[in-house]
């Protein structure tokens, strides 16, 4: 069972048009909705990343209390108050253990802000909103465009870390999804020029890079996570595609003490030293 999972509600469904539209939602914004648990009284932190007015269409995070693996989990959904005050919690969705969720919503004017209460907000250039897989995304063309997260002291030093994403590059090159560093690597994310996924890690004695085992198709969304223990150069991440661990193997440049991520910058999309920019769409990085 997983415990307060953030569950993603995408529906399309005629009641949730607004009162205008012939629905049934009260609030032309959609913040009448409501999720609660299986009592149909508890109520249920959620966040609205994209909701329709004409359509009824609502793409929703709600953090879910227990999700069980062997029955149903039953929630409830409540509309209909046009004097209702925004019901939503979105930092309530995502616990201390998210310490970034952007979403990149939208589609139209691009987003990059930060769902979680750290406020890690980044901040876009060049690249321009898109669709996604899930509601809006990011955009870059390749020329040096990226999403800047400034450094935070709550994102340095994170040993155990775990990095998702989804990704749809245009082009069969090396092209940098995500990691931090300003003007020195400390670590990232790639897609290598035989369209396998890259993770560099720098030690005190050498650039560690594994390799996946398996290839991310061009011109399609594919979900990437990697896992990570930096806390002893022995450690190796594994990194899941679609799913699916990859096998990496052992990087013997793995040696000595990990570099620390003090004073280093967050990038989306390029290094931070304009090189290897990516040519494609990012969505949903945690």
């Amino acid at each position: 069972n997983l415990t307060d999972f953030p569950m993603l509600f995408k529906v399309t469904d005629a009641d949730l048009k607004h009162t205008d539209h012939g629905g049934k939602v009260g609030k032309i914004d959609g913040t009448d909705i409501l999720f609660t648990s299986s009592d149909g009284s508890t109520k249920l932190s959620h966040e609205i990343e994209y909701y329709a007015s004409t359509t009824g269409e609502i793409i929703a995070w709600v953090k879910v209390p227990t999700l069980y693996t062997a029955q149903q989990t039953p929630i409830y959904v409540y509309f209909g108050n046009s004097g209702a005050s925004d019901q939503q919690n979105v930092t309530g969705v995502w616990d201390s253990n998210f310490k970034g969720v952007w979403h990149l919503p939208n589609g139209t004017t691009l987003s990059a802000s930060d769902s979680t209460s750290n406020a890690n907000n980044g901040v876009a250039t060049n690249a321009t909103a898109a669709s996604g897989y899930i509601g809006g995304a990011a955009s870059f063309d390749g020329t040096d465009d990226e999403i800047l997260v400034t450094r935070n002291a709550g994102t340095d030093d994170i040993n155990a870390k775990t990095v998702s994403l989804w990704v749809r590059h245009n082009e069969v090159a090396f092209d940098h999804l995500f990691g931090k560093h300003s003007g020195t690597n400390v670590w990232n994310i790639s897609i290598d020029s035989s369209n396998f996924i890259n993770f560099r890690q720098v030690f005190s004695g050498g650039t560690a890079t594994w390799t996946s085992a398996s290839t991310v198709p061009v011109s399609s969304w594919t979900h990437v996570v990697l896992a990570y223990d930096r806390t002893s150069a022995s450690n190796d991440p594994t990194i899941y595609i679609n799913g699916v661990a990859s096998s990496l193997g052992t990087d013997t440049n793995s040696t000595g003490s990990a570099n620390t991520d003090a004073s280093n910058d967050i990038y989306m999309g390029e290094t931070g030293n304009a090189g290897s920019d990516l040519n494609g769409l990012l969505d949903e990085v945690r």
